[in-house]
């Protein structure tokens, strides 16, 4: 499975809840996302004026991460639109320019670093307009960059040093540096393990989005126990998530439940179909939790998630339809219910 990491900031409020590391103001709303979604469906970005981190599944060479960004001003010289970071050190950043260029550099801010390594013509990139962007990373010293912005390609280096660290791996993602405040939406990270996902979507990337729905209705299974609501449903239907508020709980391993949600109308089929739950355990014991789907009967969960006494976000990305076997239709992504599934 070659998925790292995904965010369109429709389903919480506060940035924290979900990336490990921020700094100055970090705002999720509606003012901030680049497309509307689906009627009744939830839609928001995120602005900020300094920069957030999140920590990736794995250590890799390889990345491929895209986001949604909307600049307001031009910076003065360069300023990291998003970079890969290996815990400690910028491997590479990817930079816009006073002039709308694309920069990628080394060492992004970083003593001896500030290497250039590659770059495109000016005028690319404007201020007040949304463009998504979308990169093919390897990391070594002898490494490469490809990117796509707005569906174009514009740039194509290889045979460089993309390894400003002893490790010839990222593991974090970070956006924008607070050079000038960066609106953000529809982030993505894949690697290049696996059949599915593992390839940049390229020429398709302009109107490429993140579409969030939250459960609407009860699904195939109710075996949890509902907490703060009748209805199982509707005790994990909350945006923002309210913590234990509402909530289903299990101590059972085996026990399932799932979630009808709305129809958001999808006219092509999806890159990528993603669950996520917000859990925790409340006792002692391991407590494991996998995320996944219920499709015409039959359910596929990604990798089981051991919690924490803290509510943390749990992902399970579901690479086929379970009900085919097969690559994700437009109607098959669209009829699928929400599955969590107690594993210990």
């Amino acid at each position: 499975m070659a998925y790292q990491f995904a965010d369109g900031f429709d389903h919480y409020s506060t940035l924290s809840e979900l990336w490990e590391t921020t700094s100055g103001t970090c705002t999720i709303g509606t003012a901030y996302r680049r497309f509307a979604p689906p009627s009744g469906l939830p839609g928001q970005g995120l602005y900020t004026s300094g920069y957030a981190r999140k920590n990736l599944l794995s250590n890799q060479a390889t990345l491929i991460p895209k986001v949604s960004f909307y600049a307001t001003a031009l910076p003065p010289t360069s300023a990291e639109i998003f970079g890969l970071y290996d815990g400690t050190e910028s491997q590479v950043a990817i930079c816009i320019t006073a002039a709308g260029a694309i920069a990628v550099y080394t060492g992004w801010a970083h003593v001896g670093g500030n290497i250039l390594i590659g770059s495109t013509g000016p005028g690319l990139v404007s201020a007040n307009q949304w463009h998504g962007i979308e990169a093919l990373i390897t990391i070594g010293s002898s490494g490469s960059v490809e990117i796509w912005l707005d569906g174009a390609q514009v740039l194509s280096i290889s045979g460089v040093n993309t390894q400003f660290s002893s490790n010839a791996f990222a593991n974090q993602l970070q956006v924008n540096d607070g050079t000038v405040p960066v609106y953000f939406d529809d982030v993505r990270v894949w690697d290049t393990s696996g059949t599915t996902q593992n390839a940049p979507l390229g020429a398709s990337l302009q109107d490429s989005r993140l579409i969030t729905k939250l459960p609407s209705g009860a699904g195939a299974y109710a075996q949890f126990t509902p907490n703060g609501a009748s209805a199982n449903w509707q005790c994990v239907d909350d945006n923002p998530p309210d913590g234990d508020t509402s909530y289903v709980s299990g101590s059972s391993a085996g026990l399932m439940d799932a979630y009808d949600a709305p129809t958001a109308g999808f006219s092509a089929a999806p890159a990528m179909v993603l669950a996520r739950a917000y859990a925790r355990k409340d006792d002692a014991g391991t407590r494991q939790l996998a995320v996944g789907v219920d499709s015409g009967g039959h359910t596929a969960v990604g990798p089981t998630a051991t919690l924490g006494s803290s509510y943390a976000f749990v992902d399970g990305c579901i690479t086929e339809d379970p009900n085919t076997s097969a690559a994700w239709t437009a109607v098959g992504a669209d009829g699928a219910q929400i599955l969590i599934e107690e594993i210990a």
